[in-house]
């Protein structure tokens, strides 16, 4: 909430009237967002993944439903749908989906897409945060800690890393 009220205060500044609505979670997961029932939502939901950008991507790849219908896997909520959003989605599955570790065209096809999303942004992101959570060593090691390989933070995007470094207490 203190976020979104933030964001509030910028737009007022700005001379947009904007104010915040706070909702129960399950109305927010529920019906707003997969719906569409919103003027402006301030959430995590555009990024699909910080450690593989193409899940990012594939969320507004998806074809736009009519307001009141719930997104495919919340996917494309805010429902972009000009010709750039079916330029950007043509680049996304045809040319990044199939691609194998390492293979570059020219330009990226990372660039092309991002370049949809730059002119047009159906998104803005705001929301990317790394948390520092204490960590307990009775029953698993190897957690990030000061001075080792890591530190004692991570972000959701990365959290598969963190868990695949455990090993169990002999």
């Amino acid at each position: 909430m203190e976020a979104a009220e933030k964001v509030a205060q910028q737009l007022k500044a700005a001379g947009v009237d904007a104010k915040v609505k706070s909702i129960v979670n399950e109305e927010y997961w529920g019906s707003a967002v997969p719906k569409g029932e919103y003027e402006m939502v301030f959430g995590w939901l555009s990024c699909g993944s910080i450690a593989e950008p193409y899940a990012s991507m594939a969320r507004y790849a998806v074809p736009a439903v009519p307001l009141g219908t719930r997104s495919p896997g919340f996917s494309n909520t805010g429902r972009w749908d000009t010709q750039a959003a079916k330029d950007y989605a043509d680049v996304v599955i045809n040319e990044i989906k199939p691609q194998t570790l390492g293979q570059i065209g020219n330009p990226p096809p990372v660039v092309k897409a991002y370049k949809f999303l730059k002119d047009e942004m159906p998104f803005i992101p705001l929301v990317q945060s790394p948390r520092i959570i204490p960590f307990n060593t009775t029953n698993w090691l190897m957690w990030p800690a000061k001075g080792g390989s890591s530190v004692p933070m991570h972000s959701w995007g990365a959290t598969h890393r963190l868990i695949h470094a455990l090993k169990k207490v002999p």
